[in-house]
């Protein structure tokens, strides 16, 4: 590969509305390490499954790869694919019942129905501690306040998405849950000892990577007590390499949160946003919006490691990291659907078994 065409592979691109055209020029130019989706992409489930194919089959005939097709699905008021799609509860409502069951089931429910579609990653489980009221950005997307209660459920949704044969991203390292601020509008900054952090925020994270969770997405969020460069976690080598590579034994994939979020945007430039994430870890940078921006973050990559800023073989890092999950991905076990079309596959009776058990526990 081309130093360009490493560099791209550690882009994760949104694009712009549910044709192949949106997406179909970033991936004719470079090979794009993964494709997120977002309601403004999602129309009926054939349509989307169609879509979905026309990307991995472009990709595999222009570079020979397959991106990665990922989702955030988390149920509740996060669910990008809507009815016919299964309408799932909130985290929240799922850790009031103290379910593991519950958690698995949701979980392996979200993750066949993706795979039915022809999705492979889901930004999902939230990990995040809900520890104060006055958090608008994760709220009742947490599972809880309890560290052990987060981290019990936590693990049951990697091993249900996995059962599925998605691959499973924890977020928001190392927890987003006690700001004020939403990191989409503004940069929150905390001031918490890791002393009291790895006693409770850091928790569920640690069991989660016991868990075999396969990628972690950092916060925009400054934790002025790690780090005194009052940087956000993304930046931080101190919180990436230190913390969650080093300390916690990390060898999954860092995939950062979108640096279109004003947390960022606001404060630094595309150059210093996608040098500084991978200075500090970060394995693939997601880009959710502008084709532009797309592309000035591969340009800057390349930029940054001909003026000897950034090394090659740090690129070279992660694209080992992304090649061994992709490994591990292709391992996992398959479900068996008819050749049917997709709205009789997501009325198949096991799907509607779980969703039966799951209305049952809920109900319990």
């Amino acid at each position: 590969m081309t130093l360009k065409e490493k560099i791209s592979s550690l882009i994760f691109a949104g694009f712009k509305g549910g044709d192949f055209s949106g997406i179909q020029r970033l991936i004719a130019k470079y090979p794009v390490g993964g494709v997120i989706f977002f309601k403004r992409n999602i129309r009926a489930p054939k349509e989307l499954k169609e879509l979905i194919e026309k990307i991995k089959k472009f990709s595999y005939e222009k570079w020979g790869k397959i991106p990665f097709i990922a989702v955030d699905q988390e149920g509740g008021r996060v669910s990008r694919l809507e009815s016919p799609f299964s309408i799932l509860p909130s985290n929240a409502e799922i850790g009031k019942h103290k379910s593991k069951e519950l958690a698995y089931l949701k979980s392996r429910l979200i993750g066949l129905e993706l795979y039915a579609v022809g999705f492979n990653l889901d930004f999902y489980p939230v990990l995040d501690l809900h520890t104060n009221p006055k958090n608008r950005v994760i709220g009742d997307r947490a599972f809880g306040s309890d560290p052990m209660l987060v981290s019990m459920l936590g693990e049951e949704s990697v091993k249900g998405l996995h059962s599925a044969g998605i691959l499973a991203v924890g977020k928001h390292f190392p927890g987003h849950g006690d700001t004020t601020e939403d990191s989409h509008m503004e940069l929150p900054v905390i001031s918490r000892p890791l002393e009291e952090l790895l006693k409770r925020e850091i928790i569920p994270f640690e069991r989660a990577i016991e868990a075999g969770v396969d990628a972690i997405m950092p916060a925009h969020i400054v934790n002025k007590e790690i780090d005194d460069n009052l940087i956000p976690a993304t930046f931080s080598n101190k919180i990436l390499s230190g913390l969650l590579r080093k300390q916690l034994s990390f060898r999954g994939i860092i995939i950062s949160d979108d640096l279109e979020m004003k947390a960022i945007s606001d404060n630094y430039s595309i150059y210093d946003s996608v040098v500084f994430s991978v200075k500090a870890g970060v394995d693939m940078l997601l880009i959710c919006h502008s084709f532009e921006k797309q592309l000035e973050a591969i340009e800057s990559l390349e930029k940054a490691v001909k003026n000897g800023e950034l090394e090659e073989s740090r690129i070279d890092a992660s694209l080992k990291r992304i090649e061994k999950i992709k490994e591990k991905e292709a391992k996992f076990p398959k479900p068996q659907f008819p050749d049917a079309d997709i709205e009789e596959i997501l009325n198949m009776p096991e799907f509607d078994s779980i969703r039966q058990r799951i209305a049952t526990l809920l109900e319990s």
